[in-house]
Parts: C-alpha cells; structure tokens; sequence
C-alpha cells in the first residue's frame, strides 16, 4: 500500500449488522471514487482470529468490493495490532 492512503477496518465475520453494512459503504465509496480507488487500499482486520481463518475471512469479503483485503492472524499479535488502534479485541 506504499503510496496509498490506507483504511483499516477491525471487525469479524459473525458480527450481524455494524460490519455488513460498513463493508458495504466501503465498497460503495470505492465505487464512487472511479478511478481514484486505485489510490487507497483497504484493510479488512478480524478481531475474532479463533473463528475468522483466512478462507472464512476471504469468503465473506467475496460479497464486496474485491480490493478490500482480509487479514487474520494468531491471537497474540492480532490483539496488540488492535490495542495499538484502542480496538476491543476477542469478539
């Protein structure tokens, strides 16, 4: 993403309304930006690694923009990326 403004997004596959419909707006907004959403990159993190594996994640971006990118990982380091951002984490 060097170059790229970044959006990142902490939230979790089983959440049932607030990361839906965010994953929407986002893909929306790339849509509205054109040409232009080539210059930002936007970042799907979980906060719920026990669940969320990487196939889980990539399915259920499938349903939004395709530039929008999941990243999961083990617990420890998740939690700290988190905590840097004062994100609850363990969902």
């Amino acid at each position: 993403a060097r170059g790229k403004a970044v959006l990142v997004y902490f939230g979790y596959t089983r959440c049932p309304d607030v990361c839906p419909q965010t994953l929407a707006r986002l893909t929306a907004a790339l849509a509205a930006l054109g040409a232009d959403a080539d210059r930002v990159a936007v970042a799907f993190v979980t906060v719920d690694p026990a669940h969320d594996s990487a196939d889980v994640v990539r399915g259920y971006l499938a349903d939004y923009d395709p530039r929008i990118v999941g990243l999961v990982g083990a617990p420890e380091p998740l939690a700290a990326v988190a905590a840097a951002y004062d994100i609850a984490s363990g969902a």
